[in-house]
């Protein structure tokens, strides 16, 4: 069971991040130097989640895909 539910929290996070990379591949197209600048705000990474993490995982979809990505974080536990 234990790892279902890790599966399942991957391929969430996983489709959060074919869903952010659409909004990362807009800006940097609108943008002159194309680096997107993103700010995360607490624990979005693989401490919180399995494998790609929520807010982060948009980041590592643009990052494969080849987009610049600058990312601040303001917080980390």
């Amino acid at each position: 069971m234990g790892n279902e539910i890790a599966d399942e929290d991957a391929e969430n996070c996983r489709r959060i991040g074919e869903h952010g990379l659409k909004l990362i591949e807009e800006l940097s197209q609108r943008k002159s130097d194309g680096t997107v600048n993103i700010l995360t705000h607490c624990n979005a990474g693989w401490l919180a989640f399995v494998d790609y993490g929520s807010a982060s995982s948009p980041i590592y979809a643009a990052h494969d895909k080849g987009i610049n990505v600058h990312v601040w974080v303001d917080e980390t536990r």
